[in-house]
């Protein structure tokens, strides 16, 4: 009985000691271990190439959006949306560039484009608010023919300005300490003082990007384009169309024949030449076959 008991506790102290996640293999208990290995549920594989996405991973987006609407709405429709985002406090929305394109005339055209920068969370409300009706419009009149949407990690460049920083705010601290040492020369304090303005402008430009970085974070740019939506051509439309550049089409014309005039005054003696030429031929064989005639008479 002692025998067994030492036998069992000695079997118990080798199984401890087996490494975790290790079946741990010994003596007569070597195909059980195995068993027990290839039945174990395998870990999720990754494929090579394809990392397994990171959870910390930091990305800002960006958003494409194309409107059509009745021509009417496109300078109603881009002041109501400029506007909103600069007077809306609880949009908190930033005007990042905003243009509108006006071509007058029953074949002109309206254009218009804006760039703003919302939070996450109002990206959706500013869409929706978008295509709402403006005055003179019935609802569905505007409508989105396109969007898209891009991410961007900046997770690396967000990780290298903070390192940035932090280094280069413990290297000022650091020179700053050394300007307290007393007994330093001229010499050395003057070096020390170039040195720290020269950290303090590179500190400044680290912080410069790491806000940029966060308000890219905090925020999703939105580029919106604005359009009239095309009229279908009628049967006339490409006589209209050639009355109403009837100008433009004579001046071009125009311009035509007078590049035509300029680029022919050098030949106008070569022509000249050649005719009086082809008239001096002519008249000689001309004259041959009656001299011909009058020989035999």
């Amino acid at each position: 009985m002692r025998k067994s008991f030492i036998i069992i506790s000695a079997s118990v102290l080798l199984f401890g000691c087996g490494r975790p996640g290790e079946p741990v293999r010994y003596g007569l208990n070597q195909s059980y271990a195995d068993h027990l290995v290839m039945r174990a549920p395998a870990p999720d594989l990754v494929a090579p190439g394809n990392a397994a996405p990171d959870s910390n991973a930091l990305f800002s987006y960006m958003h494409w959006l194309a409107v059509e609407m009745p021509r009417a709405s496109v300078e109603r429709r881009y002041e109501r949306a400029r506007e909103r985002c600069l007077q809306d406090a609880a949009l908190n929305c930033k005007l990042v560039s905003a243009s509108l394109t006006k071509v007058d005339g029953p074949y002109g055209s309206y254009s218009a484009q804006l760039t703003v920068a919302l939070p996450h969370n109002k990206v959706a409300a500013y869409e929706k608010d978008l295509v709402a009706p403006v005055t003179g419009e019935k609802s569905g009149d505007a409508a989105i023919t396109s969007r898209s949407t891009t991410a961007q990690n900046v997770t690396q460049e967000a990780t290298a300005a903070d390192r940035k920083i932090a280094q280069l705010s413990d290297y000022r601290d650091r020179l700053q300490s050394l300007l307290k040492r007393p007994g330093l020369s001229v010499d050395d304090l003057i070096k020390v003082e170039s040195e720290l303005s020269k950290t303090q402008s590179d500190l400044d430009d680290a912080l410069s990007q790491k806000t940029d970085v966060d308000n890219r974070l905090a925020r999703e740019q939105v580029s919106i384009s604005l359009n009239e939506r095309a009229i279908p051509a009628g049967a006339f439309t490409p006589v209209a169309d050639v009355w109403q550049n009837a100008v433009d089409i004579l001046g071009e014309s125009t311009a035509s024949a007078l590049r035509f005039v300029i680029g022919i005054v050098p030949w106008l003696p070569l022509l000249v030449g050649a005719i009086f030429l082809i008239r001096w031929v002519w008249r000689i064989a001309r004259r041959r076959p009656s001299v011909a005639r009058s020989a035999p008479e």
